[in-house]
């Protein structure tokens, strides 16, 4: 019934109140528009804080600063009062009921505010619902209350610090605000985000130490709660709105976390967080209290989304595993494994059909990431050759064939002591792989004495180094070539991979079978198996030789 009526107060209000003695019979609409203003008289500060409006925050936190009184106030042209009770200290609600900037409390006497009650009467009443909440020593943010609802302690002898108040529209959207921010290893408390966004951080090692959350601004009634899991401590009790859920100093990691809405929030909305987990990285989304991140795994808690939906609307993203424990951690590790046969398997079936007729197209539609080695000299010299044998007309098949064709205009074929040694790198890589292939790649691209010169490895290194630095993703491999006399004899190449397909370089036999060089350039690798090459070194499509991949 009161919502029917608030409805056919406000159509009332914009139809019509005709002016009287307008002889020219227009009507002015009165605005159903209303603004809530506050100002407090705190300790130290008395009412020096200011006014504030429309739910700011007025009061101090951190400070230990007791509200001493009050004064509310509105704007609009709807008719109506807001009207407030406060607990003081002392005198409990017997100061009694106050209305429109008239102040509720005391001041000269140093008693605190402990709780508040605040309502709206007359056409504010019908088109408003009145919104609050406060800080409160000792235990922080209050959830949101509204309409008369008291607000705050009674018999604790905690005092009010800070305040806000806002007005609602009746039947209006439903709407929240939410923010957080986390303690981080070394960083210490980061700045707040909102919505959805990252807070922590990923890539650095870092574990999360504490995490406070808050919904600073809604129409409903309510708040947020969240429990952790900590170090040592195991699952921490419960704190709400804004307060420190964790340690700080010391040293102890998060390694899980609980949240959940209260009030009309729980009623409206569904709280979603995911948390990025040592080892595991982004795990699915957690929902409404469950839990997310592992136990019994002494993992790390990296980095937090939280993200408030409208009920019942679709979560962020999969919600499978939030949470791991031992048994969990063993299904996703078998889930894994068999999720990396079917690619293999996918990749087998695409490798044996897919041919190098269309490798132009396929080239030009791989995605570049251009990378360097570190060896200044390598870096100095493939550079300076990129300048002279890339033009600006050319597309990626036509780049990556004048490297090739570079390699093998410029080498010859040499054994040494220099092309035999793979340490000639002043390069540190955690993966030798790559150092090797660096090294390797040495005397061909900055030669030797004034010559550029090597056997397969070296040739095949070149290419790689070459090919990465046009922003493929090129490894080298070796196994084994069929020789004149019929006879196998063990081999290196580059191979480039693009969406799953491998495609073989080899600028060596190229060099020695002058009169076609690109028999042995992009070829599938059916195609290669034709021509005489074995896979040795890993299995079939080499996967196992070449992991890393860039230049650790």
């Amino acid at each position: 019934m009161k919502k029917i009526l608030a409805r056919i107060l406000i159509c009332v209000m914009v139809l019509g109140l005709v002016q009287t003695g307008n002889t020219a019979g227009t009507a002015k609409a009165a605005s159903t528009d209303a603004d809530i203003y506050y100002a407090v008289h705190c300790q130290t500060y008395g009412w020096g804080l200011g006014v504030a409006k429309n739910g700011e925050v007025t009061g101090t936190s951190g400070q230990a600063k007791r509200l001493e009184s009050i004064k509310i106030w509105v704007k609009s042209e709807l008719s109506g009062s807001v009207e407030y009770e406060t607990h003081v200290q002392t005198y409990g609600w017997s100061i009694g009921t106050k209305k429109d900037s008239e102040e509720c409390g005391t001041t000269g006497e140093a008693k605190r505010l402990e709780a508040i009650k605040i309502r709206l009467t007359g056409q504010l009443a019908e088109v408003y619902d009145v919104v609050y909440r406060v800080h409160r020593q000792t235990y922080g943010w209050t959830d949101w209350v509204k309409n008369g609802t008291e607000c705050g302690t009674t018999g604790q002898a905690k005092r009010l610090e800070a305040i806000q108040i806002k007005l609602v529209r009746k039947n209006g959207a439903d709407d929240a605000d939410l923010k957080y921010t986390t303690h981080v290893q070394t960083h210490g408390w980061l700045d707040y985000v909102v919505d959805g966004k990252q807070s922590g951080t990923t890539g650095e090692g870092k574990r999360l130490e504490a995490i406070r959350i808050d919904v600073p601004n809604t129409s409903c009634t309510g708040g947020i709660t969240y429990s952790v899991h900590c170090q040592t401590y195991g699952w921490m009790n419960w704190v709400t709105n804004d307060m420190q859920a964790g340690t700080s100093g010391q040293a102890k990691r998060l390694e899980a976390i609980k949240i959940k809405l209260t009030g009309e929030m729980a009623e409206k909305f569904d709280v979603y967080y995911r948390v990025h987990s040592q080892t595991y990285g982004w795990l699915d989304w957690a929902c409404n209290g469950e839990a997310s991140g592992t136990s019994g795994l002494a993992k790390r808690l990296e980095a937090i989304e939280i993200v408030l939906v409208e009920k019942g609307e679709t979560a962020p993203g999969e919600t499978r595993y939030p949470y791991v424990d031992a048994a969990i951690a063993k299904q996703i590790e078998k889930e894994k494994e068999e999720e990396r046969k079917r690619q293999e398997e996918a990749e087998k079936e695409a490798n044996d059909k897919a041919t190098s007729e269309n490798l132009r197209k396929v080239l030009s539609e791989a995605v570049l990431v251009p990378t360097i080695t570190r060896d200044t000299a390598i870096d100095t010299k493939v550079q300076e050759v990129l300048a002279q044998v890339v033009k600006p007309e050319m597309d990626n098949y036509d780049k990556l064939l004048a490297c090739y064709k570079w390699i093998i205009d410029n080498s010859f074929y040499k054994y040494d002591g220099f092309t035999g040694s793979w340490n000639n790198t002043n390069v540190s890589y955690s993966n030798n792989r790559d150092r090797q292939v660096v090294s390797f790649a040495k005397t061909i691209i900055c030669g030797v004495n004034g010559q550029r010169y090597g056997t397969c490895i070296n040739y095949g290194s070149a290419m790689v180094v070459f090919a990465r630095a046009l922003g493929f993703e090129a490894y080298r491999v070796g196994g084994e070539t069929l020789r004149a006399d019929n006879s196998y004899g063990e081999h290196y190449w580059c191979v480039i991979k693009i969406n799953g397909i491998w495609y073989n370089f080899d600028p060596q036999n190229a060099d020695n079978n002058w009169t076609d060089p690109l028999r042995y350039f992009g070829k599938t690798n059916s195609e290669w198996l034709g021509i005489g090459y074995k896979f040795t070194h890993g299995s079939e499509k080499a996967e196992g030789y070449i992991k890393g991949g860039t230049y650790k």
